[in-house]
């Protein structure tokens, strides 16, 4: 009996292991023909503080 209920752990999660992998393989394929071109935005302020220009200014001066 013991035997027999290890049997179906071991069965049920290789077969639990194998579906999650074909799903990641048909997910992947799927995103990546779907992907075309990636925008970047930079939402920084234009306002600086003076420790910001003081940076900067050290950095450019040199």
């Amino acid at each position: 009996m013991r035997q027999t209920f290890h049997l179906l752990v071991v069965i049920t999660q290789s077969l639990i292991l194998t579906s999650c992998v074909d799903e990641t393989k048909k997910d992947n394929s799927a995103l990546d023909q779907s992907i075309s071109k990636i925008e970047v935005m930079d939402f920084h302020s234009t306002h600086r503080c003076m420790t910001c220009k003081a940076i900067e200014a050290t950095r450019n001066s040199h």
